[in-house]
């Protein structure tokens, strides 16, 4: 008779736990000298992870993040005070004293430059992690095409559509980002406009009366040996000039007359004179009037210090 084998089990095992990720610092972090600095693993989600590919340089400076409402104008109800924590080619690590980060908002980052001014730039909050005053965010530079900020958006373009000088942002926007110290008005230029619709005009010498530029004239001639002035159908001979007055003949142009210009009759409203009137017509109303009725206007554009992250990396 054989003996039975013995059948043995293993105890279960837990599957092996995956180890906690470092979200917030995938990159080597180096100090202004150039010396690199070790970070302590910092745990959060993976939909906030910091992702710059860039090295890092630490600055601590003081930091204004302010975001930007729907319409590009600042939430001045929400700006925001804080530190600087880290800075690179395409982000910057901030920490600032908030109850809910503002992840995936669009804020404009005011920076101190070493001359002690703000230099501004516009980014995207990516990441956020809880720190001691609150939380540390870490923005993402938009690209110079995107950026709220950039000269299109705050400097006056001519408008084909409206035949005006308009500017990217909104003149009230542009305001509250002056209130902020983000902006800095300038004057450009002055320009002609409209004084109905502040549109662009042309201008042409036309009727005093009506504006109209369909104006006739006759020639005259003046006969410089007796002072006589008349038209030029006066002074057709048999063949040759002569003057009706003192009956010279065979006059010469430059010699003995000079052409005129006689009195002005509109073709339209009948006026006569001698003389006409500089007169503008406005390019989207189409309005016509005396030039002296037209408005000045300033063309004022805005003055942005750009923040270049480059500037706080030695030999950079």
């Amino acid at each position: 008779m054989t003996e039975p084998k013995r059948i043995t089990r293993e105890a279960p095992t837990d599957p092996p736990r995956e180890q906690p990720k470092d979200y917030f610092s995938p990159q080597q972090t180096y100090n202004v000298s150039g010396q690199p600095l070790v970070y302590q693993p910092q745990i959060s989600p993976p939909q906030y992870a910091d992702l710059r590919r860039h090295p890092r340089y630490l600055v601590t400076r003081p930091i204004m993040a302010i975001p930007v409402l729907p319409d590009g104008s600042p939430d001045m109800d929400n700006v925001l005070e804080g530190i600087t924590v880290d800075i690179s080619a395409s982000g910057i690590g901030i920490e600032v004293p908030v109850e809910q980060p503002p992840l995936g908002k669009t804020m404009v980052l005011g920076v101190e430059t070493d001359e002690g001014s703000m230099g501004f730039v516009t980014a995207t909050i990516k990441y956020a992690a809880e720190c001691g005053i609150g939380f540390r965010l870490g923005a993402q530079f938009v690209p110079a095409d995107k950026d709220l900020l950039r000269p299109e958006r705050v400097t006056p373009t001519f408008n084909a559509q409206t035949y005006n000088f308009t500017t990217g942002l909104s003149n009230d926007a542009l305001a509250r980002w002056g209130m902020l110290g983000v902006v800095r008005p300038m004057l450009l230029d002055w320009v002609q406009v409209c004084y109905q619709c502040q549109s662009l005009l042309t201008f042409r010498r036309g009727c005093p009366q009506c504006g109209s530029a369909r104006m006739a004239t006759s020639r005259l001639i003046h006969h410089f040996a007796c002072a006589h002035i008349g038209y030029t159908l006066d002074f057709e001979g048999e063949g040759c000039l002569q003057c009706p007055k003192c009956l010279t003949k065979n006059l010469v142009v430059g010699t003995d007359f000079e052409f005129l210009d006689g009195p002005y009759r509109c073709m339209d409203c009948s006026w006569n004179g001698t003389e006409l009137e500089r007169i503008a017509q406005c390019l989207r109303c189409r309005v016509r009037f005396p030039s002296h009725r037209v408005l000045e206007k300033e063309l004022i554009g805005y003055h942005v210090c750009r923040l270049d992250p480059m500037d706080f990396v030695p030999d950079a």
